[in-house]
């Protein structure tokens, strides 16, 4: 899967058109966390998910690595924009959305492995045509530091 660069604050100082190889990053959830919400003023849980990108090793660059965390929601959001854009992906869905009930550490921690399991299918699926490029970008946002 190639996408184009867009402008990340990881790499501000890259030319928009340089090409991504999403199948040479690496994505694993290897933990819950907490953010503290001062709005709503409690802890909600979150996924903490570590990206490595390798796919600029061969012109130079070392790999990158970030993390970020993204809320149960976050994944829901960004299955129905690929599903809208280009319908559904029976080899990478998400579990069934849970919409009674707490969505507490517990229950994030069952859940962590599946979700996992479905960003590193979305990254790994090649062959799709270039519309998925401005879809992909949700993906990517979900990924980096920009908030969905």
């Amino acid at each position: 899967m190639m996408v184009l660069e867009d402008d990340s604050p990881m790499e501000a100082a890259s030319t928009p058109s340089t090409p991504r190889n999403l199948t040479a990053w690496n994505i694993t959830i290897p933990y819950i966390d907490f953010y503290d919400d001062d709005v709503k003023r409690e802890r909600i849980p979150v996924f903490c998910i570590d990206v490595e990108r390798n796919d600029r090793k061969a012109v130079g660059h070392d790999a990158e690595h970030w993390s970020v965390y993204r809320r149960y929601l976050e994944f829901y959001v960004l299955e129905s924009k690929l599903t809208e854009f280009h319908g559904s992906f029976p080899d990478a869905q998400l579990p069934s959305k849970r919409i009674i009930g707490p969505k507490n550490y517990e229950f994030l921690t069952s859940k962590r492995e599946e979700f996992e399991e479905y960003l590193q299918l979305k990254l790994s699926q090649p062959g799709r045509t270039a519309s998925v490029n401005i879809s992909f970008h949700v993906l990517l946002q979900i990924l980096s530091y920009i908030k969905v």
